[in-house]
């Protein structure tokens, strides 16, 4: 297929209506590209070796952006469309060709990798569609193609990876989320939830299980080396690898690949990611712009999974049979030094004039009021609960309480 004249159709959706100077004649080709362009939906787009092309001109690092984001976007379209066509509209939808498909999994993962940012979301969008439709069973090597990127010391290698890893996830995410409001509906029966369809969705789930179950010790590995570096770069790494393991243990916690044990490991990472002070780049930033660095970030995913974890399967007495010891265990060795931890830094230096991000702060006061449930938690939070209810009720007025209350609100 002539490569030249699908750039040429593409390039012309590039250029803005009424360009000062466009002569007549332009205007007339533009149109007719453009026109071109409508026909490649029923004809051309379904021509052998077209998507092949269309992958091509994205991969090429030598033309115009613009181009390569306007086959990017009209690649996509048409892959959701037609990557897997259902039996019952075969007859009246194209599908692409296996060659096409063959292909298209043998270059995207590195197509990934080295695509400028606006283009990648497009890829990623891509990958997750073939993903949801060929994972495991038609694409077998993908395992085996993640598996060194992971491990890479090539950070845009790794970022790649990682990407496409939490993509992977998202797929999977809401198969066993058929319970995911059970904690906000306390009159209704626990059987209610227990439909028989989630043995099914459990089963659905363990290629992702299996796959995770040899990558996450990996992960965790980089995962742990990445955040003793505070730069942007390193951030950004991390905060796709906190993304991840968010999205895999949202609705579902596999206990034999996270055991407490294992999962205590990752614990320790995200405690040290919440507590650990910002560095001086990020102070000085405005802090009506704080909130959006990429610190701040990682420390609210990774005080999201802190309180995702608890509130689905670390609260004891309030958890499915399934995860009664991982709860009792849970409960019993790290929830207190947790709350004991948060108070003394986080919500200490907020009250003590410290930015505190207001996503940060609110998922830290969610954990302890999910936490206050258990005994030994109130114990501890009782003697500074005049001070947690005043930033609970008026936390834009620091100075103003400390002046009213005459109190000095040490949480420590």
């Amino acid at each position: 297929m002539e490569l030249n004249h699908i750039i040429e159709a593409l390039k012309s959706t590039t250029i803005p209506e009424g360009q000062s100077g466009a002569s007549e004649y332009l205007k007339t080709v533009l149109n007719f590209l453009v026109f071109l362009l409508i026909l490649f939906y029923f004809y051309v787009a379904s021509l052998i070796g077209f998507p092949q092309a269309l992958l091509q001109i994205i991969k090429d690092e030598h033309l115009d952006r613009a181009v390569r984001q306007a086959a990017v976007i009209y690649m996509k379209n048409i892959l959701y469309e037609h990557w897997s066509v259902e039996k019952d509209k075969a007859g009246s939808q194209w599908e692409f060709s296996e060659q096409d498909k063959l292909f298209i999994k043998q270059h995207i993962i590195q197509t990934i990798i080295i695509a400028p940012e606006p283009i990648i979301i497009h890829l990623c969008t891509m990958i997750q569609n073939i993903m949801r439709h060929d994972f495991p069973d038609k694409w077998p090597s993908f395992t085996l193609e993640l598996y060194p990127l992971v491990s890479s010391d090539k950070s845009e290698e790794l970022n790649g990876a990682l990407l496409i890893l939490h993509r992977l996830c998202k797929i999977f995410e809401s198969l066993v989320g058929c319970r995911a409001q059970r904690t906000q509906t306390w009159a209704i029966p626990r059987s209610v939830f227990i439909s028989s369809k989630r043995y099914k969705r459990q089963k659905e789930r363990t290629p992702l299980v299996e796959f995770m179950f040899k990558i996450l010790p990996i992960i965790r590995e980089r995962f742990s080396t990445l955040i003793e570096n505070h730069s942007s770069s390193s951030c950004l790494l991390q905060k796709q690898i906190l993304k991840i393991f968010y999205s895999f243990v949202q609705f579902s916690l596999n206990t034999q690949i996270l055991s407490i044990n294992e999962f205590s490991q990752w614990l320790k990472l995200f405690i040290d990611i919440i507590l650990k002070p910002t560095p001086a780049e990020c102070e000085l930033v405005p802090e009506d712009e704080r909130d959006g660095t990429i610190w701040w970030k990682c420390k609210k995913w990774a005080m999201k999974i802190v309180q995702r974890v608890f509130e689905r399967y670390g609260n004891k007495g309030n958890v499915d049979k399934a995860y009664l010891s991982f709860a009792e265990e849970y409960s019993r060795s790290y929830l207190l030094p947790i709350v004991e931890s948060l108070m003394a830094n986080v919500l200490n230096d907020y009250i003590n004039g410290k930015y505190i991000s207001e996503h940060v702060l609110y998922l830290v006061l969610v954990h302890l009021s999910d936490a206050l449930i258990q005994a030994q938690v109130w114990l501890v939070v009782k003697p500074k609960f005049e001070v947690l209810n005043f930033i609970v009720t008026n936390c834009k007025s620091r100075n103003k309480y400390k002046l009213e209350i005459g109190l000095d609100p040490d949480l420590t």
